[in-house]
């Protein structure tokens, strides 16, 4: 699953904050024959590079509540709750809370 964040969540990183690793730092400078590679038409996968782990495909994606935050488990039975809040820091991440209710118990076995 994916939390979709807000147009303003992350408003006070600029552009000049991120590093993404451009095109020559991903790609060979040339093909199994020797060849130069075009760097706008290169892409990994034509290296061999597998698709992703299935445990790594994308799910669904998960928009914040009016509150917010991302509700991501909210147990009636058990009491548990995940949340998830945009942080301020210098790179884009999310930070998360687990709560438990006080009211809910579990029987004892």
């Amino acid at each position: 699953h994916e939390l979709v964040p807000r147009e303003t969540d992350f408003a006070h990183i600029t552009e000049s904050d991120m590093w993404r690793p451009a095109n020559a730092d991903l790609m060979p400078s040339s093909d199994e024959d020797g060849e130069p590679i075009d760097i706008d038409s290169w892409h990994p996968s034509q290296d061999g590079v597998p698709p992703p782990h299935a445990e790594e495909v994308r799910g669904s994606d998960i928009q914040a509540s009016a509150d917010g935050l991302w509700h991501l488990v909210e147990d009636k039975h058990t009491g548990v709750c995940i949340c998830a809040a945009p942080l301020t820091h210098r790179v884009a991440c999310f930070g998360y809370v687990i709560s438990e209710s006080d009211d809910v118990r579990l029987p004892r076995e």
